[in-house]
């Protein structure tokens, strides 16, 4: 939700595109060939395991990859920094809210619509990209389904092949 500035004393809001690429790059190291080798990188660092090369085996790289899946999605979601996008999202809301009632925006309903709605619209994950300037910061729900559906930049997202769920009425009718 936000970016520190050059000398490290304020914190700047940060656009939901930034946040969408951060994103993207999480779910690369999770599911795309980030942090695997081909078959060849597996032949030069195992040749000739245990007595030469690189003393390393499959096990141990599968083991490394996880530790560092683990690590990354742990710090992704800390429930600190969940808060935070939350509140950051509270503020915006509040501000265009207040902003919408002195009459500056065309529609309190357009301005401060919530993830759910996004998602209860029909709307796919990927248009958060262009939601994003009129939606405001990036809430929990907007992080979980980009990493859970959105595509990074080499790997299909988390839960690929499944698609977003659509709410929409018939959906919470029943």
């Amino acid at each position: 939700g936000s970016t520190l500035d050059a000398t490290r004393t304020k914190f700047e809001p940060c656009a939901p595109s930034a946040a969408l690429s951060a994103l993207a790059a999480v779910v690369d190291l999770c599911v795309g060939p980030l942090g695997r080798t081909s078959a060849e990188e597996d032949e030069r660092m195992m040749r000739a395991y245990p007595r030469n090369g690189y003393q390393v085996n499959r096990v141990y790289l599968f083991s490394a990859h996880k530790e560092n899946i683990r690590s990354i999605l742990r710090s992704t979601l800390t429930r600190s920094r969940l808060e935070r996008l939350e509140m950051q999202r509270s503020v915006w809301q509040e501000t265009h809210s207040s902003f919408d009632n002195l009459g500056a925006h065309t529609s309190a309903s357009s301005s401060s619509s919530s993830s759910h709605d996004i998602v209860a619209s029909g709307a796919s994950p990927s248009s958060l990209d262009t939601a994003g300037a009129s939606r405001g910061p990036l809430g929990t729900f907007d992080v979980l389904t980009a990493l859970a559906y959105r595509p990074g930049k080499k790997a299909e997202g988390i839960f690929y092949p499944f698609a977003a769920p659509v709410l929409g009425r018939q959906a919470q009718a029943s």
